[in-house]
Order: C-alpha cells, then structure tokens, then sequence
C-alpha cells in the first residue's frame, strides 16, 4: 500500500519517477548513515539490499554478535537483534512510502519469533497503512536463502506503527 492518494506532497499530483528515484536513493542513504553514525547499527553490520516505495529489506550475516546468549537456545539469531533491524526497516520502508521525510517515532512493534536459523537472514518490511498521523509496516525475518520462495521459512514476523508528526 502507497501513500499516493493526494500524492506523496500533498498536492494531489504524481511526482515523476526521476524525483521517486532520488527520494528513495535518500532513505537509502539515511540507511546507511543511521549505521555510520550510530555504534550499535554499525556494530550489527546490517546491509541495505533493497529500497522501494513503501518497502525495505535489509540483509544481516551471522556472526557471534547475532547468536543468542548461552543461556538461551543453541541455534538461532538473538530477538533483540532482530527487533532493532525490523524497527529500523519498518520505519524506513515508511519514510519510503511518503517519498519524504517524516518526522515519525516508533509507537508499537509486535514481533512473534517462528523459527530458529544460524544463516544469512533478511528483515523486510512493507507498508501496509499510512494515514494522516499513523502508518503501520508488516515485518517479516526470514533466510537469504529463501527470497524468491513462495513458501518461505519465517524466523520471525510481525507489524511496527510509527506515529507521524507534521
């Protein structure tokens, strides 16, 4: 679903898809500036795979730093983990979706974790509703190894609300 109802301005008007491409190649950047200037996105290592309008994924390899304490599961990615990169492609899928930026802040994510995987993993998020003061993103983590599957295995899913501001 895309914020295109009264255009992405709010003039009502479609931009045209040479703007779409540069608004989006900027949350994008806004992707990878979130990792160069915060220590803890830069220590998850995550890497922008994919930005389109109202969608995000992102691709994280396993490392020590993924895998749950030793006091929980043997297998697996830590949920903590998870649920940071799912707010931060939440959001930006988001911003992506207005083709803008939005001052928005995070008021609810709700993730059920499905599956344990010790492999490259992908955290996307697509929007699913975006009105006037809140828009929602459905998430879904699942193995690199399955994008492209129409039956994927799911690690984890769930949705993010963002409140946005004017």
């Amino acid at each position: 679903m895309t914020n295109d109802a009264n255009g992405p301005d709010g003039s009502g008007e479609p931009i045209d898809e040479e703007t779409e491409r540069v608004r989006l190649e900027s949350v994008e950047e806004y992707l990878k500036h979130l990792r160069r200037s915060n220590p803890y996105y830069d220590w998850l290592q995550p890497e922008v795979l994919t930005v389109e309008r109202g969608f995000v994924r992102l691709r994280q390899s396993v490392s020590d730093r993924t895998r749950p304490p030793e006091v929980g599961p043997a297998e697996g990615i830590n949920g903590g983990i998870l649920v940071t990169l799912a707010d931060a492609a939440a959001m930006a899928a988001i911003i992506a979706d207005a083709l803008e930026p939005v001052p928005l802040a995070t008021t609810r994510i709700d993730m059920s974790f499905h599956d344990g995987g010790d492999e490259p993993h992908v955290v996307q998020a697509d929007v699913i509703d975006f009105g006037s003061t809140l828009a929602t993103a459905r998430i879904e983590v699942l193995p690199e190894s399955d994008l492209g599957d129409p039956d994927p295995r799911l690690f984890a899913s769930g949705e993010a609300t963002a409140r946005l501001f004017e």
